[in-house]
């Protein structure tokens, strides 16, 4: 680009300061008419250089990104035409390109022994996609489609002040403080940027304070960043993914038979246990992790699996979300309201480790009595903004909403590692955390036999516990990492470390063939170090029971002090074993003083001893409760002490006590109960009104509940007096919450909440093989039935919402018509399945006795890696929608895996030639295939279809097919989630139910009391078929309707997603009235901005939106939508975020343009299906947007846009451009007059040497 340059003169050395004084004028004259140019210019000026001058460090990756955005104008996503069928593209080495130390990959990565592999972030990138952008990075935290990346700016802060230290709670405090008082001085740039819509501020982190933002890629804008006052690094918010799997877990039926020996009781234990000797630690000293609660950074957890599910920790054990116990995060950090799950096996087979039980015979937990905190740190899209955020929830639990839920954790397991790599991310995170006294152990890698000496992050830090992995011959295992850091001098001094160069791994435990739990109830056999990390988190667990109050170092010490080291080993430096195998009896031995106190609990008013009183000495860590007898004795170090005894329904009592050095203090308190209520009310059926019999109703977060009688009446006596939220449950029939409710004495009046409960859809499913269809689809809020074959009365199919047809046998034609008849006639949807095994699967049958489809690939193919899908048309539609599974957006080309075990055999299976003129095709079957060190992704054919026809729908899955080798859990979390989707779209539930409604205002009950409105959960509201997610293609006319002016270039049609700035979280402005049509509550999602930048918005895309402009109002009309359908709106050039909009009775969505400056300014529309429903030019000027008075018939106010949208161009009034243009015309007058008054005298009076 060529830049406005001042002209250049000759002049006489006389008259060089006239002269210059001219040309000065000319110049500023030149600026000022080029203002606005300029303006426009200033963002493309940056690059390297300009980079180069940042106070804060930029990370390379993140700047080369920027440096490509500007000098290609944005990076955007290739244009696709269709499925390819040419050959298949190599994706370069196979076997490095997943793991730690292949040539490219990021120091950054972290990882786990056991991939969630199958599951990508939101999908992984198709291999064989086109290369057309090829400068636009492919890292998850860039988005091709919005042209957007995330971005980590970490700021200066203070830390944990000293007095916090050693206290989660005290120490979450002061770090919040800190990272409040490091941001306040950067708030008013960020919000500057968010409000001109040139970044999204996507969260906020104050472990170490930071904040993560979506931008455009702009050199000036990563400056900008970087100059933020206080701001020390700017980076991507890279990904962090797991390693390949050692082993991947084998099923083992029996682990009682594989048990090496048994504990003191005669019940088998694992040699991992046994080696560690933990069974003589809870014979001995009762040090079973009571009280203690230890988090699982991981896949997540198997929250139904018999050995954990008692276990989990939770402020409600009647909320299946868990607070205080699980958080799901996306890959932003942020809470998602979803269940807890195990997309792969690795965090449930840690977890059982840690704190398993004996439900298959055998004992697998080192601390069976610990509570369990478990977040999705490595599954579902993880990333470094996400780590932060799940080692803040370790600290200060919180629940979905953001409510604080729990307390800290004691004991932090995370199985994350890339070998051989130093990167101080997590240093500073990992200080504070054993700062504020809590326990890491992590996990040291598995590269050892490939990469001798080989260290990973974040282990190779000095606060964290490095674990290696031994065999059951107490031999180290030739893949456990181990070898000796090189921290510089600057690390050491920040962190106050003794050196920078010390061994890993700490110490070794068991990490070979270690037996635990895995999804679905039940157990596997893995390696890895991962295995190895959670013995030594059960160990610290144990250890923390059996004496409170130790510190992080006294722990560091009694496990390495203790630990069991060959004859013939280094004593010291050993990067083989560390210290050596811990042994838990001789570290309880080493730390177990004979001092503490003895507490004893009664009533009040009665003197009865009280039994499951919680004692505590404050936040401290380790908890009690009394026996029947009202007493516990906890052992302490010496010190003072406020023990705290709580229990429902009592008030709290503290007592001061002083420990000495031996010796048990004695503590007596006698709780006062609390005065209490009485909670009455009627469980009903939500469409029937008939009552209810056996419905659950409880107290939101008590153990204090009632069922519901033949009549659907229930009371709750002893409520405590005071405002409570209640819950119903019931089987089959979605749970509701109450309104906060006021219990009142009982003396004056009973608290009535009445709940209606709606039935849950109901689905059949026909031939699964293993059993784990159903089980998936049963715990995502349905019904499911399974049967072995097709019943033979048609009929019965009726009697369902939906039916997934897996594999049922054989069938005849007759059958197989009069079946689909059935469920035609009755509206319910079917999803026909298929794997490949068989002829008889679903897919099979339709192909092989009706022709449709037409032709069908199936069967075994050994040459492949994986399988799985590949979406290529309407990223958009319900089938991949996020849900409680799997949280991370698809987009077209997104892959996912159904099939990646190592080293077997996969089935693979496609169709084509769908005879039904309706049916689409969504995705097409993949397999990976191997090709020495290169694989290569390749296409099968159409793999996800769809249907709809005579008012049912139908869905068509080739490789969802259950079998013996491959069922629901070999399956990706996205894999999974299709599946749930496709149920409930057949169903005519293309949305999931929310987990928990919204809170509303309280309800206060004044005596009498009088009935408050039945509670009635919202099932999802049914999508009518027909709605399936795209856009209208006709073209009505509308007065006033004009043509979108058409750009240049074509774009891509994003999925949406992301966080409005700005947006309101009600109803729109202005008060919208219903629409009488209206069928569909707003939206609670708020979609991205469907394109990167304006000139994206193309005559190809804009959809036939058409608008008029009448008295201040913009009248939009979106083909084919009706009244009360939602559309969201994005405000171009600026991307601005308004709010959702629905359309009236009159077909219109109505906007209050008045607020706009003049300009052109370009509307684009999301529907509620996050499509892109299209785009229309507005131009405010020439009266357009001014008011001259309410229209005669308006019947719905309009959505006033914010004062915040930026008009387009240089935003100038034109008095300001008139004056501009003024001064500039008077500078211009004046240059002249000098120069050409110089020029005349300079001909008569030539200076000697003046240049001519």
């Amino acid at each position: 680009m060529t830049l406005l340059q001042t002209p250049s003169f000759r002049i006489t050395r006389h008259r060089r300061p006239l002269a210059a004084a001219a040309s000065g004028a000319l110049a500023i004259a030149v600026a000022l008419t080029g203002l606005a140019g300029f303006a426009q210019l200033t963002p493309h000026l940056g690059g390297a250089a300009a980079l180069a001058s940042a106070p804060a460090e930029i990370a390379p990756e993140l700047a080369a990104a920027f440096a490509a955005g500007d000098a290609t104008g944005g990076a955007g996503a290739p244009e696709q035409s269709g499925p390819p069928s040419g050959p298949a593209e190599s994706t370069g080495s196979a076997g490095p390109a997943d793991s730690a130390d292949s040539a490219g990959s990021s120091e950054r990565r972290a990882a786990a022994d056991e991939p969630a592999a199958n599951e990508p972030a939101g999908g992984e990138p198709a291999a064989d996609e086109p290369t057309a952008a090829a400068e636009a990075p492919t890292e998850p935290w860039f988005d091709p489609e919005t042209g957007e990346a995330e971005i980590l700016i970490r700021f200066a802060d203070t830390g944990i002040a000293p007095a916090a230290q050693g206290d989660a709670a005290l120490a979450a405090a002061s770090l919040q403080r800190g990272a409040d008082a490091a941001l306040a001085a950067a708030e008013p740039a960020l919000t500057e940027l968010e409000r001109a819509g040139d970044i999204r501020v996507l969260n906020r982190f104050w472990i170490a304070a930071s904040v993560l933002v979506s931008a455009e890629p702009s050199a000036a804008m990563l400056r900008t960043l970087a100059e933020l006052p206080g701001a020390l690094s700017v980076a991507p918010n890279a990904e962090v993914t797991p390693l390949e799997a050692v082993e991947s877990p084998e099923p083992v039926t029996d682990p009682s038979a594989l048990a090496a020996t048994t504990d003191r009781d005669g019940t088998p234990v694992t040699y991992g246990l046994d080696q560690i000797n933990a069974p003589d630690a809870w014979a001995e000293y009762g040090a079973t992790g009571h009280g203690v609660r230890v988090a699982v950074l991981d896949t997540g957890i198997d929250p139904n699996h018999p050995d954990l599910r008692e276990r989990i920790a939770t402020d409600d054990p009647h909320d299946p979300l868990f607070p205080g116990g699980w958080i799901h995060l996306d890959r932003t950090g942020t809470a998602q309201p979803k269940r807890p799950a195990d997309p792969a096996t690795h965090g449930t087979h840690v977890a059982g480790t840690v704190l398993g039980g004996d439900a298959s015979g055998t004992r697998i937990g080192v601390a069976p009595d610990a509570e369990l905190m478990a977040v999705n740190a490595i599954s579902d899209g993880s990333s470094d903004a996400k780590i932060l955020a799940a080692l803040e929830w370790t600290l200060a639990p919180y629940d979905s909403t953001g409510q604080p839920a729990g307390r800290a954790a004691d004991v932090i397991n995370m199985s994350l590692g890339v070998s051989n790599s130093y990167s101080d991310f997590l240093l500073d995170v990992l200080h504070r955390v054993r700062q504020a006294g809590v326990f890491t152990a992590v996990a040291v890698g598995n590269d050892g036999d490939r990469s001798p000496g080989c260290v990973s992050n974040p282990s190779s830090s000095f606060d964290a516990f490095g674990v290696g992995m031994t065999n059951e011959a107490r031999g180290v295992d030739p893949r456990s990492c181990g070898g000796t850091t090189r921290w510089g001098a600057d690390v050491v001094e920040r962190f106050g470390w003794p050196s920078g160069d010390f061994t890993k791994p700490d110490a070794s435990a068991p990490g070979v063939d270690v037996i635990s739990s895995v999804p679905g109830g039940g157990w596997g056999r893995s390696s890895g170090t991962s295995m190895a990390t959670p013995h030594v988190a059960g160990a610290v667990a144990a250890l923390r029971s059996a004496q409170a109050g130790l510190s992080v170092d006294a722990i560091e010490q009694a496990l390495e002090s203790t630990a069991w080291h060959p004859d013939g080993a280094p004593a010291s430096g050993d990067t083989r074993y560390g210290a050596g195998i811990i042994d838990l009896d001789a570290a309880v031995a080493a730390v177990r003083g004979d001092a503490g106190v003895d507490v004893l609990a009664t009533d009040a008013e009665t003197g009865a001893a009280l039994a499951d009183v919680t004692v505590s000495y404050g936040e401290r860590g380790e908890v009690w409760g009394t026996d029947t007898t009202g007493r516990v004795r906890a052992h302490l170090t010496p010190g003072d002490y406020t023990i705290i005894l709580e229990r429902f329904g009592y008030a709290t009592e503290a007592r001061e006590v002083t420990v000495a050095a031996d010796g048990f203090a004695e503590v007596a308190a006698a709780l006062t109960p609390r005065t209490a209520g009485v909670a009455t009310g009627t469980v009903t059926d939500a469409a029937s009104g008939a009552p209810l019999a056996g419905a659950l109703v409880s107290l939101v977060g008590q153990d204090l509940s009632a069922t519901s009688d033949a009549t659907g009446q229930f009371r709750i006596d002893g409520v405590p007096v005071g405002t409570h939220r209640f819950r119903a449950a019931t089987e089959g029939r979605y749970t509701a919450t109450s309104e906060p409710a006021e219990i009142l004495p009982t003396s004056d009046a009973a608290t009535v909440v009445d709940f209606r409960l709606a039935a849950l859809p109901t689905v059949l499913v026909l031939g699964d093989q293993t059993g784990r269809t159903v089980d998936l689809i049963a715990t995502q809020d349905a019904v499911a039935t399974g049967l072995a074959t097709l019943p033979a009365d048609p009929a019965v199919l009726a009697g369902y919402d939906a039916v997934v047809w897996d594999d049922p046998g054989a069938v005849t034609p007759a059958a197989l018509t009069a079946a689909i008849a059935s469920a035609d006639a009755a509206g319910t949807g079917i999803v026909w399945l298929d794997l490949g095994a068989t002829a008889t699967s679903g897919l099979g049958a339709l192909h092989e006795q009706l022709g449709s489809p037409a032709a069908r690939t199936a069967g075994i193919d050994a040459t492949v890696a994986a399988a799985g899908y590949r979406i290529w048309e309407q990223p958009e539609h319900p089938l991949f929608a996020p849900g409680a599974i799997a949280t991370g957006e698809l987009i077209a080309g997104s892959i996912v895996l159904q099939d990646s075990r190592a080293d077997s055999e996969k089935y693979v299976a496609s169709f084509d030639g769908l005879t039904s003129p309706t049916a689409q095709v969504l995705a097409q079957t993949i397999v990976r295939v191997r090709d020495g060190e290169a694989v290569r992704v390749e296409s099968r054919g159409p793999g996800i279809a769809v249907d709809e026809r005579g008012g049912t729908r139908h869905a068509y899955l080739a490789m969802h097919g259950s079998h013996a080798a491959s069922d629901a859990r070999t399956w990706s979390a996205a894999g999974q989630q299709i599946l749930v989707n496709a149920v409930n779209w057949v169903a005519g539930s293309a949305a999931q139910q929310p987990e928990q409604p919204e809170p509303k205002p309280p309800v206060t009950p004044k005596p009498p009391v009088t009935p408050n409105p039945p509670v009635t959960p919202q099932p999802p509201t049914p999508t009518q078929p027909g709605d399936t997610g795209g856009t209208g293609t006709g073209q009505p006319t509308a007065p006033g309707g004009t043509d979108p002016a058409a750009p240049t270039s074509l774009g891509a049609l994003p999925a949406a997603g992301g966080a409005a700035a700005g947006a309101s979280g009600g109803a729109a402005s202005g008060g919208l009235r219903a629409p009488a049509a209206q069928a569909t509550p707003k939206p609670e999602f708020t979609p991205k901005p469907p394109v990167a930048t304006q000139n994206l918005l193309t005559a190809a895309n804009c959809g036939g939106v058409l608008v008029r402009v009448s008295d201040g109002i913009a009248h939009l009309t979106v083909p084919g939508s009706s009244a009360g359908d939602w559309f969201f709106l994005h405000v171009y050039p600026s991307k601005t975020p308004v709010d959702w909009i629905r359309v009236n009775d009159d077909g219109e969505l109505r906007v209050d343009i008045t607020t706009l400056r003049d300009g052109a300014y370009r509307f684009a529309l999301t529907d509620a299906e996050r499509a892109f429903a299209g785009w229309v030019e507005v131009t405010v000027g020439s009266g357009a947007a001014a008011t001259t008075g309410a229209p005669a018939a308006v019947r719905d106010a309009a959505t006033v846009l914010p004062a915040t949208i930026t008009a387009p161009g240089f935003a100038l009034t034109t008095a300001e451009q008139l004056m501009l243009l003024g001064a500039a015309l008077i500078l211009l007058t004046a240059a002249g007059v000098v120069l050409l008054g110089l020029r005349g005298s300079g001909r008569t009076a030539a200076e000697p040497g003046a240049a001519s």
